[in-house]
């Protein structure tokens, strides 16, 4: 996969075995879908920097970030991840969750960000107390929270009832406008209003 730099901020170029080629910009998302097994986290744990890459194979506004370790750690701070494992402290209540690595976050963010997700009524619940779907909620409210220029997400609409999907899908939208980019794993068809603002990446067994 290589995404190159094609704007004047936050822009991502990927190497990736050499065999996929998409160009992205700011203001982009990209879609990525493709069987069970084809390697679509791998693909994304990857981007994230969780599962190894090796020199001149991931570039951030066209930089290596593999090159010294003050590269790596800024492109770090640029993404906010969610993966299939959401990492919520059951020692926290929700509040304490979601502004635990977004500590200069200011109220009305945090009140936006509640409604958006519909979690004002639960704001001191602990994560024993939370169905999935919340739980789910509480984590998608840490990345919207984080205003970070790359969110990479591995199925953000699971066990999400179809209102919040909607608004969840709004806002990713809206974030967009930041000069961000987007990357996200679904098997889930996209709103109307948004599918032709999406790049896909269907990957494929040979």
């Amino acid at each position: 996969m290589d995404v190159q730099k094609v704007a004047e901020d936050n822009t991502l170029n990927i190497n990736f075995k050499n065999f996929l080629k998409i160009e992205l910009k700011n203001k982009d998302i990209l879609k990525i879908s493709g069987e069970n097994g084809i390697g679509k986290t791998t693909l994304i744990r990857k981007i994230a920097t969780l599962k190894s890459f090796t020199q001149n194979e991931i570039f951030w506004n066209g930089k290596d970030i593999f090159k010294d370790k003050s590269e790596l750690s800024g492109y770090r701070k640029k993404i906010s991840y969610l993966g299939h494992s959401i990492a919520i402290k059951k020692n926290l209540s929700v509040i304490e969750n979601i502004t635990l690595h977004n500590t200069n976050a200011c109220n009305s963010h945090i009140n936006e960000t509640l409604k958006v997700l519909e979690l004002e009524d639960y704001v001191n619940y602990y994560s024993s107390q939370l169905s999935q779907g919340l739980k789910q909620r509480v984590a998608l409210a840490r990345v919207f929270l984080s205003n970070a220029k790359l969110y990479l997400l591995d199925e953000p609409f699971t066990a999400l009832d179809k209102k919040i999907i909607q608004k969840v899908e709004d806002h990713i939208f809206d974030h967009l406008a930041s000069n961000s980019i987007v990357i996200f794993i679904s098997h889930a068809n996209s709103s109307e209003k948004h599918r032709k603002r999406i790049k896909y990446l269907n990957l494929k067994y040979d």
